[in-house]
């Protein structure tokens, strides 16, 4: 399949997952597949490659918390490829300090099903800004596509990116899901893209 061009250094989105991102795969007495990442849109770093250089937000089901009687059973993470290594948990040095803030288990971002949340992606030349923002919940479970004023949380951090040695030929990342195995439920997912976002970084 030939890579659909990413041009830019930055992505915005709002997303929201259904019931079917609540998932558990069974057992089979090696790695536990439940801890994999699946992929929400991103772009490649430096060329179309993105296995060598590339970020987009990963997401996995998770039974973590119950918040004001919602429970927010989707974790969401950084996913990040960097001169061909995959750094996405927090025992990948040296993105500890930065991934364990978005990941720990105290302070790790999640979401319910139905419910609207942002990402915010900006290729910094060395570095890589990642956002993710909670929606007001006036409009958070609602079918209103949210604006980014309506973000009421947020968390960033920025990792640390090799530089391109070249101008840029990028690609766009679409959703994936895996992992190596397919869902045993269907995914819907809704994303609305947005411009305009410098007031997610304040």
């Amino acid at each position: 399949m030939i890579p659909k061009p990413f041009i830019g250094n930055d992505l915005g989105y709002f997303a929201k997952f259904d019931e079917g991102a609540v998932y558990t795969l069974p057992d089979d007495g090696g790695d536990d597949d439940n801890l994999d990442w699946n992929k929400l849109p991103g772009f490649s770093g430096c060329t179309v490659f993105h296995h060598n250089s590339s970020v987009r937000a990963g997401w996995r089901p998770s039974q973590h918390r119950i918040v004001q009687d919602i429970k927010e059973c989707i974790q969401l993470s950084a996913y990040i490829y960097d001169k061909g290594e995959l750094l996405r948990d927090w025992d990948n040095a040296p993105y500890k300090r930065e991934v364990l803030l978005l990941n720990d288990e105290n302070q790790g971002f999640y979401v319910a099903p139905g419910e609207w949340f942002g990402v915010r992606i900006i290729d910094q030349a060395t570095n890589w800004l990642f956002g993710v923002g909670k929606v007001d919940p006036v409009i958070a479970f609602s079918d209103i596509v949210p604006r980014v004023s309506d973000i009421v949380e947020r968390r960033i951090s920025r990792f640390p990116k090799t530089p391109c040695s070249a101008p840029p030929v990028r690609s766009r990342l679409n959703p994936y899901f895996g992992g190596d195995r397919k869902s045993p439920n269907k995914v819907n997912m809704k994303i609305a893209y947005v411009k305009g976002w410098e007031a997610f970084e304040a």
